[in-house]
């Protein structure tokens, strides 16, 4: 890996890198990759933080889908 880019997490799910020339942040999560800037990134992490995780999973119980906590994205 380049020493321009810094791994700040890893999981067996996903990659977060920081950029050290532009401080991007990276967000690898299975088969999803997203870009942000660091203002981008702080408002991600504190909509993650307030998601009201009881309620999702009761709301979609029955759900096929094994993950069932909604995340909004602007379509393109």
């Amino acid at each position: 890996m380049s020493e321009k880019l810094r791994i700040i997490n890893r999981t067996g799910n996903g990659l977060l890198i920081q950029s050290r020339l532009s401080g991007l942040y990276y967000l690898l999560f299975n088969n999803l990759n997203f870009n942000f800037t660091c203002e981008e990134f702080d408002s991600f992490r504190k909509y993650l933080n307030a998601v009201d995780i009881d309620y999702w999973e009761q709301e979609y119980q029955w759900s096929v889908y094994d993950k069932r906590i909604p995340i909004p994205t602007p379509a393109g």
